[in-house]
């Protein structure tokens, strides 16, 4: 429930970025107002600028998951009032965080795995139309050569319009399955 202008995003190399990667810390910017010197003896922790941007910010949550750093939540004072940040509610985050980071690894991982059966039935689809127009492309072609020296022959003839015929069968039963996604039999 922020109210932000566009999107926020933070640079993999900041400040902000290498403290939660290192320190695993939730960070109370309360805290980090009152004693900045807390936060950069543990290293040279600088805030972002679009920080500042949000009303009430509080708490920079990191979102750990088997000690990678998958991303950060900010979360801004609760309408409660709880005043007081100790350990436990620290705890609390971190424990949320790491749910919430796997949660978004596994989200990331089927993505993947669904992109990847796409491009494999993409492949076998590309491979099932390459192979039927290679098929009819010989026909075809063999029609062609020697369509000069039995043109006479209406034996041939007829074989030619069967030929072509059967073609255009085979390449108008290839678009529908192409456009239906549908693999060879």
């Amino acid at each position: 429930h922020m109210d932000l202008e566009g999107p926020v995003s933070e640079p993999s190399d900041s400040s902000l970025i290498h403290f939660l990667e290192i320190q695993k810390w939730v960070i109370n910017l309360d805290e980090y107002q009152r004693d900045p010197g807390l936060y950069k003896s543990l290293g040279d922790l600088e805030m972002p600028e679009w920080l500042s941007a949000i009303p009430d910010v509080w708490l920079i949550s990191p979102l750990i998951l088997h000690d990678n750093l998958l991303g950060f939540v900010v979360l801004a004072r609760s309408p409660a009032g709880h005043k007081h940040f100790n350990w436990e509610d620290s705890d609390l985050l971190k424990t949320s965080g790491s749910q919430a980071a796997s949660y978004l690894a596994q989200h990331a991982i089927s993505q993947a795995l669904a992109e990847a059966r796409q491009f494999e039935a993409f492949n076998k689809l590309s491979t099932y139309a390459m192979h039927d127009l290679k098929n009819l492309i010989s026909q075809l072609s063999l029609v062609v050569s020697n369509a000069a020296r039995h043109r006479t022959n209406p034996l041939f003839m007829e074989n030619v319009i069967s030929t072509v015929e059967n073609s255009v069968s085979k390449m108008n039963h290839l678009l529908t399955r192409l456009r239906d996604g549908v693999q060879s039999d």
